[in-house]
């Protein structure tokens, strides 16, 4: 008997676009997400997992015949509810047969059996580390869903954001397919545990190192300002303006960005302190631009990029850098500059079909060397504009061994490796003046009149687990 698996790394159809997705996960949001498989018109079973990114979404995974853009088209559909529930569609409303609640980023197996001549269907959840508990039985179509057999499965979260991985279909009765798994390393993990939080209340992921520098921005001192490139923040001299752009923090917290290369560096002054191990926040919002793929909220650690001596087209090897991207396409990766304006990508993927606007994305970079000399790289998202400190969730993280990452850029000078790890110690090869990590800097591209708004920015010195 033929065994149908399909999975989320086949093509899925967007509402609006088309994305071969790489990994067998896909994130739910206010974009509807389709993928399609084999026609089923006897009975059949779908199995996947799935989790959340944040407490209370309004999250849900439901099949239907055809591309489906809209809840009336679903025809069966398991939801997150934002009471903090499982439930599913059964005719004209949700409900379930157990009480099963779920947390940020506790994974749930998932099996769904269906009977589309009959017009109903189960499902059963497995608590990751519980016994299969029946969620539905026997609930009916929604009487809006048209047909008698289904081969598309739809995504959607009206609030908040889930992930499904691991989707397959088969015949009931045919061999049984594997039972749905949590990714080895999975998409959505919480970040370490801490109940410090920074002078602004957000959430500190790792402790302050001791000694360590811990910068914060001062743009709630009361004092309206506008500085432009080569200045410094008047209030601040750590802070410093560069490219084509103008910043106008409003003394009550909000920090407004005007121009088309908007680059903002954070370094002592005295050019004495390099920063090493680091955490970097902020909140950012959208509000208009040009749409410039690559542009959005972007930190960036271990450069001198244009801080110390010449500008980064005359020292390349200063001008390296790692940083994490939330673009304004929807991506988020990260990024190493191998020698400006030359960089190479990894770990891209798909969070959204655009970033959005209007908007507070609280955003966080960490990098930090391991023990084993290679350097980690984690970035973090939080929607919740920071109650009670904000639900920070891991959505990328790379381990740069020193030739996963950076392989194939331009070389900074002859002889020196692209993918060469960017290390937390300033005898970096081929650094120009042997201070290469003595910035961090904040960037994007083709920002409209008051376009992008951060606040609660901060820069600290970690110790690394």
């Amino acid at each position: 008997m033929n065994h149908f698996k399909t999975a989320f790394a086949t093509l899925l159809l967007f509402t609006s676009f088309t994305l071969d997705l790489s990994a067998q996960c896909v994130d739910g949001n206010t974009a509807w997400r389709n993928a399609s498989f084999p026609r089923q018109s006897g009975p059949f079973v779908i199995t996947f997992s799935a989790a959340t990114f944040g407490p209370n979404v309004d999250g849900v995974t439901g099949f239907s015949l055809g591309s489906c853009s809209g809840y009336s088209a679903l025809a069966a559909a398991v939801r997150f509810n934002n009471t903090g529930y499982l439930d599913a569609r059964d005719g004209t409303a949700y409900k379930a047969d157990t009480a099963i609640p779920y947390a940020t980023g506790a994974w749930f197996a998932f099996r769904v059996t269906v009977d589309p001549a009959a017009r109903k269907y189960s499902v059963y959840v497995t608590p990751k580390g519980a016994s299969e508990k029946t969620l539905a039985l026997n609930y009916a179509f929604r009487p809006e869903a048209q047909g008698t057999s289904l081969d598309n499965c739809a995504i959607n979260s009206a609030a908040g954001s889930h992930q499904v991985c691991g989707f397959t279909v088969a015949p009931l009765g045919a061999a049984a397919p594997p039972p749905p798994v949590v990714p080895i390393t999975p998409p959505i993990v919480p970040p370490p545990a801490s109940s410090a939080t920074d002078r602004f209340g957000v959430k500190k992921l790792y402790s302050t190192a001791a000694g360590g520098k811990d910068w914060s921005a001062k743009w709630d001192n009361g004092v309206a300002r506008t500085f432009k490139s080569g200045q410094p923040d008047p209030s601040d001299p750590w802070f410093r303006a560069k490219g084509d752009a103008t910043y106008s923090p409003d003394g009550k917290g909000l920090f407004n960005i005007s121009g088309a290369v908007p680059r903002m560096y954070i370094y002592d002054p005295a050019l004495q302190s390099s920063w090493r191990n680091v955490e970097m926040t902020v909140y950012a919002y959208r509000v208009a631009d040009s749409g410039t793929p690559w542009g959005g909220i972007e930190g960036v650690a271990r450069t001198n990029h244009s801080a110390v001596g010449a500008s980064e087209t005359v020292n390349g090897c200063d001008s390296r850098g790692n940083d994490a991207r939330f673009r304004y396409d929807g991506r988020v990766d990260f990024e190493k500059e191998t020698k400006h304006p030359a960089s190479v990508t990894a770990n891209s993927k798909i969070h959204w079909p655009t970033l959005p606007y209007k908007t507070w994305i609280g955003y966080k970079l960490v990098v930090y060397d391991l023990p084993n000399g290679n350097v980690k790289l984690e970035s973090y998202m939080d929607l919740t504009d920071g109650l009670n400190g904000g639900t920070w969730v891991k959505v990328n993280e790379l381990e740069d061994n020193g030739s996963n990452f950076g392989v194939g850029g331009t070389p900074c000078k002859p002889g020196i490796n692209p993918a060469e790890r960017l290390t937390n110690n300033d005898a970096r090869p081929g650094s120009e003046t042997g201070k290469p990590n003595i910035a961090v800097y904040w960037r994007s591209d083709n920002v409209g009149a008051n376009g992008l708004i951060y606040k609660k920015m901060s820069v600290r010195e970690i110790s690394a687990p």
